[in-house]
C-alpha cells in the first residue's frame, strides 16, 4: 500500500490518481516482457490547473478543458489542463481556477505524501527537501504535488522506497463525462440487519491455513510451481523480472479452480504490466459487478532481490484468493470480479487503467472493496480503518461492512474516515470514475485511536512470520459476508429478478398512450413520436454535440435524429443523447423495442455509440447495444426483447460519444416503437404524440453515521450529505444532481 491521509480542505486540493490506455485483453498465461514498449500516453495541456465546478455544471468543464483528476470537497474538483485562453474561458464563465504550473511540455507530476518518515517533521522543511527532487507545486500540511522532468522519473520512483516517500501519480489521461454527479450511484441493497444461516456456512469455510500457504508462495516463504517450474516468489517489485511468475500464480489459481480469468494488460510511458481479473458471473443481474481485491505487487528498500511483502499485500491477496475459493462453489445473483493490480507502490498505475477501461465500457460497478495490508496487529486490539471518503456510494458500501462485522460477530473495531480518508491506494482510482470503493486496512494512521504500524512496512523484514493470521481471516469473513450479502449468494434454482432502485425519485406522471390506428388489437406503442417528426416526446442532453432531428438522412417520414458529431471541425468532448421514460405493463406477454439505425462510417476506438435502459430514477439499469467500431453507414433494423422490465417504469437512452478527436462518430435512428401487447405478437410501429415526461428529482439518502465499540469511529469531519459531495453514478450521463439531466 502507498499511504496518505487526505484532507479535503476548502483550499487546493491534492491528491488524486488518473487513469490510462484500458485494454482488457484475454490472454494466456506465457510470460512476457517487463518494460517493453508502449503506445505513447495522451499529453497534458500546455497548462496545469485545479478548477472547482458546481454539481450542476460539471458538464461545463468538460466541454473547457481536459480533467484529470477529481477531488473530494464541499463542491467537486478537478485537477485538469488546457490553453492558457481555456483559463480564461473558464474563469469568464465563473468557475473558480488556480494556476498550478505554466509549462507541461516535459514534465510528470506526482503527489507525495507529507506524513511519512521519510521528511522531517516540520512542513517547511519538508518542502525544502522535497524541493531537491522537483517543484513543488503546491503543498499543505499532509501532501504537497511535485513536477519533475520525465527523464528523471525512473530514478525518482526507484529512489522513493528508501527516502520512505509514498507516491501517486497524476497521469495525462482525461477522464470521460461518464463521471456524472448522481446522487443514486449507490449499491442497491440494504446493509445486512441480521444474520444469514446461508452466509454463516459460507464465513465457516474461511481457513487460517489456507489464507497462510497462499501468504507463504506469494512471500517466497517456500517454493511454488507453476505451470510445472518450481519458483521461489522474493520479490513481487512491479520492475523485477520475478512478478511475471507472480502473475502466473494467480492466473494459475483461478485457472485451475475452471473459473474465468484474464490477463488485463496497462501501459504507462515505456513501461507495462498487467493486472489479473477473474469472474463469477451472475445469474440474475450479471450487469452489476462487485469487485474484491488489492493490488498484489511488492516492494521493499532492496525490491529487485527481496520484497517479501507478506502483509503488503500478501495479505489482502490471499484473502481475495479464499473468498474467491468459497464464492466459486455457489450460484450468484450479481457478477463478482477478483482482481489483482500491480504497479500500486509506483501510484496505482495498474488500477487506473483498469478503472478507467470499466468506466468506458459503461460498466455497472456496484462497489468495490480494496483489501490492502489486513495481516498486522501489533497490539491485538482488533482496530482497523475503513477509508470510504465522502461519497455517498462509497459511504453506503462501508456501513453494509460496519454491519455485516458486527451481524456476524467477528469483532473488528473500525476507525471510520471520510474527509481523512487515504487515497493512496487501488480504491482511489474507482472514486475518480465514479464508482462506490473504499479501502480496508489494519490501524495505519494516526488518529482518534494510536496507530499501530507495522514496523516492517516496506521492509525486507515483512514476513509471514510477523502476520496475524486470526486478523486476516477477520477481514476476509467480513468482506465475504458483505459480497454473499449484496450479490446474492444462493444454492438451488434461480430465484425472479427484481427492481431495486437505487435512489427514491419523486413520482412523475408518465405517458401512457392508446395503441395507434397502426398496431395489432391487444398491443400499444409505449414510445411517443417514435419518427421525430414533431418536437414531442424526447428529451435531448445538453451537452455541446447536443444530440437532435435532422432531415437527411431518414428512413421514413421527413424527419430522423442525429447523435453525435457530422462535421469533424466542429467536434467536441461531449456525449450526445436523446431518452424517452415509458411504464411497461406488468401483464404484457410480449415486449419488444425496435428501431433502425444509420451508424456512420468513420472511428477512432475509443468514440461510441449505444443504447441503453435506465431506471426510472436514471440510474443505470442495462445496456442493449455498444460499439465503438465504425458503421456501414445505411439503415439496420435492430430488435430487443424487453420481457424482463415488465412492470417498470423505464427510460429509453440513445447516446453517441466523442472524444474530442478526429474522426469522429455519428449515428442516425428513425422509427422508434416499444411496443407491449397482451395474448399476440407484436408489431412495431411509429407512435403518436403526446406531452414529454418531466424527469423526476431525487431524494437520496444521508451519509450514514457511526458510533464506538464495533461501529466505526468517526475519526474526521463528520461525511458531508449527497447533496454537497454526491459520488457519481456510472451511467453514462453528464452531471446530473438533484435534478438528473441525462446528457
Amino acid at each position: 500500500m502507498t499511504p496518505h491521509p487526505a484532507r479535503w480542505p476548502q483550499r487546493l486540493v491534492f491528491s488524486l490518481l488518473i487513469l490510462f490506455t484500458a485494454a482488457g485483453l484475454w490472454m494466456n498465461h506465457a510470460a512476457a516482457p517487463v518494460a517493453q514498449a508502449a503506445p505513447t500516453p495522451n499529453a497534458f495541456g500546455p497548462t496545469l490547473f485545479l478548477v472547482s465546478a458546481p454539481p450542476e455544471r460539471a458538464d461545463e468543464l468538460f466541454a473547457l478543458a481536459h480533467p484529470h483528476a477529481r477531488l473530494s470537497g464541499d463542491q467537486p474538483r478537478f485537477i485538469a489542463s488546457g490553453s492558457p485562453d481555456d483559463l480564461v474561458k473558464l474563469a469568464d464563465a465563473g468557475f473558480a481556477v488556480q494556476l498550478l504550473d505554466q509549462r507541461t511540455a516535459g514534465q510528470v507530476y506526482y503527489f507525495v505524501d507529507l506524513q511519512e518518515a521519510g521528511l522531517p517533521d516540520d512542513r517547511s522543511a519538508k518542502t525544502t527537501q522535497l524541493a531537491t527532487l522537483g517543484r513543488v507545486l503546491w503543498a499543505d500540511e499532509t501532501e504537497a504535488l511535485i513536477a519533475l522532468d520525465s527523464s528523471r522519473e525512473r530514478s525518482f520512483v526507484d529512489a522513493a522506497p528508501a527516502q520512505d516517500l509514498h507516491l501517486s501519480l497524476l497521469a495525462p489521461d482525461f477522464l470521460a463525462p461518464t463521471l456524472a454527479y448522481d446522487p443514486s450511484r449507490s449499491p442497491t441493497r440494504l446493509a445486512v440487519l441480521q444474520p444469514n444461516s446461508f452466509v454463516t456456512t459460507l464465513l465457516d469455510q474461511v481457513s487460517s491455513a489456507q489464507i497462510s500457504t497462499r501468504i507463504a508462495d506469494l512471500s517466497g516463504a517456500q517454493p511454488v510451481s507453476i505451470y510445472g517450474t518450481n519458483v521461489t516468489l522474493n520479490s513481487r517489485y512491479t520492475f523485477a523480472t520475478r512478478i511475471r511468475d507472480a502473475e502466473r500464480y494467480l492466473y494459475q489459481f483461478y485457472e485451475q479452480r475452471g473459473m474465468a480469468v484474464r490477463y488485463d494488460d496497462w501501459t504507462y510511458g515505456s513501461y507495462s504490466g498487467r493486472n489479473i481479473i477473474a469472474e463469477i458471473p451472475g445469474t440474475l443481474h450479471p450487469e452489476r459487478i462487485w469487485l474484491v481485491g488489492g493490488h498484489f505487487d511488492s516492494i521493499s528498500q532492496d525490491p529487485y532481490n527481496s520484497a517479501p511483502g507478506a502483509d503488503d499485500n500478501g495479505s489482502g491477496t490471499a484473502a481475495t484468493l479464499m473468498i474467491a475459493e468459497i464464492l466459486r462453489q455457489v450460484r450468484l445473483g450479481d457478477t463478482v470480479h477478483f482482481v489483482h493490480f500491480s504497479g500500486e507502490e509506483q501510484g496505482q498505475w495498474g488500477s487506473k487503467s483498469y478503472a478507467r477501461s470499466l468506466a468506458l465500457a459503461g460498466a455497472q460497478v456496484m462497489g468495490y472493496i480494496d483489501l490492502d495490508m489486513i495481516g498486522w496487529d501489533g497490539n491485538s486490539d482488533r482496530v482497523m480503518e475503513i477509508h470510504t471518503g465522502t461519497g455517498q456510494g462509497s459511504n453506503d458500501l462501508g456501513t453494509m461492512f460496519v454491519a455485516a462485522n458486527a451481524v456476524y460477530n467477528q469483532q473488528l473495531v473500525i476507525e471510520r474516515k471520510s474527509t481523512s480518508a487515504s487515497r493512496f491506494s487501488d480504491h482511489s482510482p474507482f472514486w475518480d470514475n465514479g464508482f462506490p470503493a473504499f479501502l480496508a486496512i489494519e490501524n495505519f494512521f494516526v488518529d482518534a485511536i494510536p496507530n499501530d504500524r507495522n514496523p516492517w512496512y516496506h521492509n525486507t523484514g515483512d514476513s509471514l512470520s510477523r502476520v496475524d493470521l486470526s486478523y486476516v481471516v477477520r477481514h476476509a469473513k467480513v468482506a465475504l459476508a458483505v459480497l454473499a450479502e449484496q450479490a446474492g449468494a444462493f444454492t438451488g434454482p434461480t430465484p425472479t429478478p427484481t427492481n431495486t432502485p437505487t435512489a427514491t425519485p419523486t413520482p412523475q406522471p408518465t405517458n401512457t398512450p392508446a395503441p395507434t390506428a397502426t398496431t395489432q388489437p391487444g398491443c400499444t406503442d409505449l414510445i411517443l413520436n417514435g419518427g421525430f417528426e414533431t418536437g414531442e416526446g424526447w428529451s435531448f442532453g445538453p451537452t455541446p454535440l447536443q444530440a437532435g432531428p435532422v432531415t437527411s438522412p431518414v428512413l421514413v417520414g421527413s424527419r430522423a435524429l442525429r447523435l453525435g458529431a457530422v462535421d469533424p471541425a466542429s467536434t467536441a468532448y461531449s456525449h450526445s443523447s436523446a431518452y424517452q421514460r415509458v411504464a411497461i405493463p406488468a401483464g404484457a406477454t410480449t415486449v419488444s423495442l425496435s428501431f433502425s439505425q444509420r451508424p456512420g462510417p468513420s472511428a477512432d476506438g475509443t468514440d461510441y455509440r449505444e443504447i441503453l435502459l435506465l431506471n426510472d430514477n436514471l440510474s443505470f439499469l442495462r445496456t442493449l447495444d455498444r460499439s465503438t467500431a465504425p458503421g456501414s453507414d445505411t439503415w439496420q433494423a435492430r430488435q430487443f426483447d424487453l420481457m424482463g422490465e415488465r412492470g417498470k417504469t423505464v427510460v429509453v437512452y440513445f447516446n453517441v460519444f466523442n472524444n474530442g478527436s478526429t474522426p469522429t462518430m455519428v449515428n442516425y435512428v428513425d422509427q422508434v416503437s416499444l411496443t407491449a401487447c397482451v395474448g399476440v405478437t407484436a408489431t412495431p410501429t411509429a407512435t403518436a404524440t403526446s406531452p414529454a415526461t418531466p424527469i423526476p428529482t431525487f431524494t437520496p439518502t444521508s451519509t450514514p453515521t457511526s458510533t464506538p465499540t464495533n461501529q466505526p469511529i468517526n475519526t474526521a469531519t463528520p461525511t458531508p450529505t449527497p447533496s454537497a459531495t454526491p459520488m457519481p453514478t456510472n451511467t453514462p450521463t453528464s452531471a446530473p444532481t438533484s435534478t438528473p439531466t441525462p446528457q
